[in-house]
């Protein structure tokens, strides 16, 4: 995602901050995945301690398996990794190289169109936790239901946002990383890749 990320940016002739901090959108927009419970939906069993963290479950399944599985494996209904990636990034200061931080921070949320400007509301344990890993750092974070609350500041960011770079051009840049994901995606399952 990273390498298309930043083809398309600089394809569409962006400074080099902003497509460096496309760039470090897509590098960390999936650490949300790590949640345990969304490895055991995407697995469609218990995730166990040798298996390999995966970003797709590399099966077609119908929606009311989808479901199941999602319940089976304990992921809230609702839920989005997107608001555990954000929290991740935060969290385990891995947005220190970023040129527009709050920008940053946006495009991971927002990199499956949620979070424009409000992200789902789920039911979730307060104390729940998962162990994420990246860039030489861990620690353990929550799964970001809390963006949702109202005065969580997520608004607040998205309308400074589109004050600052209008609201075209925010979608704009949203839809670079959003493009970039979703060809990898394509790539991946017409290559049989995870």
């Amino acid at each position: 995602v990273e390498k298309r990320a930043r083809t398309y940016a600089e394809g569409c002739g962006l400074t080099a901050a902003l497509v460096e901090d496309i760039v470090l959108a897509a590098h960390l927009h999936d650490l949300g995945k790590y949640d345990e419970r969304f490895q055991s939906w995407l697995y469609g069993r218990p995730f166990g301690g040798r298996d390999a963290y995966i970003a797709k479950s590399g099966e077609f399944r119908t929606r009311a398996d989808n479901s199941r599985l999602q319940r089976a494996a304990g992921y809230p209904v609702g839920a989005r990794h997107e608001s555990g990636s954000v929290v991740a990034a935060c969290t385990l200061g891995l947005l220190n190289g970023a040129h527009d931080r709050d920008l940053v921070i946006f495009l991971i949320g927002t990199h499956h169109g949620n979070g424009r400007p409000l992200f789902p509301v789920w039911e979730e344990d307060s104390s729940y936790r998962f162990l994420v890993e990246s860039d030489g750092v861990s620690g353990e974070i929550t799964s970001g239901s809390e963006l949702a609350r109202i005065d969580s500041g997520w608004i607040d960011r998205f309308w400074n946002l589109n004050r600052k770079y209008g609201y075209w051009a925010l979608a704009y840049l949203e839809g670079i990383l959003r493009r970039a994901d979703c060809m990898q995606s394509r790539w991946e399952e017409s290559h049989g890749a995870n």
